[in-house]
């Protein structure tokens, strides 16, 4: 499960101004402690290639942004990242970034409690947890490894990773630099799990060679087919099918659920899990997955919401498996990662689970934005994929 998360306390500037399905932000960027203007900050708009340093005089501005929800970050070294969310354009909205510097200790190189020949296994781990295991990830070089320093727990078998400064991402197979600002990142071993949140913005990386400019026009639109953004863009626009999805929905029955023995004959997938009972013990019991019959894919997954975008039609814990055919699965052993999910995600081609893990509605937009981002867990396919495939929300596909 990949989602960004950053609690926040501040005050902004912006002058936000609606133009059809467009709008424009411009702003300014203080010191919260001498009000004084901050020259050189970087303002950009979350997982996209929008992007401005302020001026002399602490302002900047963005033309032309399209969406109805945005995510606007504000860094500067030696100071703390601020974001500020617009879900809902209003024209003449003002608000200042006050910005605040970081105490001197959290600006120091964080302390690293393993070994030092230790380090170079967990980078190793850590880079194909964050970067994918696809030929995008290995076309990957970090040019600042030592800005990432790691904190290994024997006793909970989990890997925490922090970085004092952004990570810079040189993606050479899709031509962009990604620079990540991570908050932080968490491998359970013992729960199988990964978790990380931070913020990203994408620059474009350039070329004289025309040859490499096609293969990175390529690379991304092969990155994009079958992506779980190519998936809600085909959704929202009734072309599932024609764009060579196919949707089924699975129940997950547990043993102790009233239609369990039912609904037995049905079972596509059988297994033995454990789970958290009613007193927060964790228990083991059986489970089977049982298809849920649906008319119309678009129908059950999506609807319209005037107010902002689309909304995610799921109950929470029911399953939906897409399958992309025309795609054949990366390696043979790619759904290990998903346990007690191997025979739904087995197949020739490329098979994800789409889960919704919480009782909060997810909001989606047109260019595959969906929040909030906590609230969905990939498996299969989707999962295995890194931040190395990841692309800019604002990414158009060639068709």
């Amino acid at each position: 499960m990949k989602f960004f998360y950053i609690l926040i306390a501040l005050t902004h500037l912006f002058i936000i101004q609606s133009n059809a399905q467009f709008f424009s932000i411009s702003g300014s960027v203080i010191d919260s402690v001498s009000g004084k203007p901050i020259e050189g900050a970087v303002v950009f708009i979350h997982q996209t290639t929008r992007f401005v340093y302020t001026d002399s005089t602490g302002n900047f501005k963005f033309d032309s942004l399209p969406g109805a929800s945005v995510n606007v970050v504000c860094y500067k070294k030696a100071f703390q990242l601020y974001e500020y969310a617009i879900s809902k354009l209003a024209a003449n909205t003002i608000v200042k970034f006050s910005i605040t510097k970081n105490k001197q200790e959290d600006i120091a190189t964080l302390p690293d409690s393993t070994l030092a020949k230790q380090k170079k296994q967990w980078q190793d781990i850590f880079l194909k947890q964050f970067l994918g295991s696809s030929d995008n990830a290995y076309a990957c070089e970090v040019a600042n490894t030592g800005a990432i320093v790691y904190d290994y727990s024997a006793k909970e078998n989990k890997i925490t990773v922090r970085a004092y400064e952004p990570i810079l991402i040189f993606n050479e197979s899709t031509g962009y630099l990604i620079n990540c600002f991570l908050n932080d990142f968490t491998i359970d071993f013992k729960n199988n799990s990964t978790h990380w949140s931070g913020h990203l913005f994408f620059k474009p990386l350039t070329t004289k060679s025309t040859v490499t400019e096609e293969e990175w026009k390529y690379n991304r639109e092969s990155t994009f087919q079958g992506s779980f953004m190519h998936f809600i863009r085909s959704a929202i626009n009734d072309k599932l099918k024609q764009e060579g999805f196919e949707v089924s929905v699975y129940d997950r029955l547990y043993e102790y659920d009233a239609n369990y023995k039912q609904m037995l004959v049905n079972a596509e997938n059988k297994g033995t899990g454990f789970i958290k009972n009613e007193n927060g013990d964790i228990v083991k019991v059986n489970y089977i997955d049982v298809p849920f019959i649906i008319k119309t894919p678009k129908d059950l997954i999506i609807q319209k919401d005037s107010a902002a975008g689309y909304k995610l039609l799921l109950q929470q814990n029911r399953m939906v498996r897409v399958v992309y055919k025309r795609k054949l699965a990366p390696t043979a052993n790619y759904t290990n990662a998903s346990p007690g999910f191997v025979n739904l995600i087995r197949s020739d081609y490329t098979v994800s689970l789409l889960i919704k893990s919480s009782e909060k509605d997810i909001i989606i937009e047109k260019n595959g934005n969906c929040y909030p981002e906590n609230s969905l867990l990939f498996l299969g396919y989707w999962h295995w994929l890194g931040l190395a495939d990841m692309l800019p929300l604002n990414y158009m596909y060639r068709q």
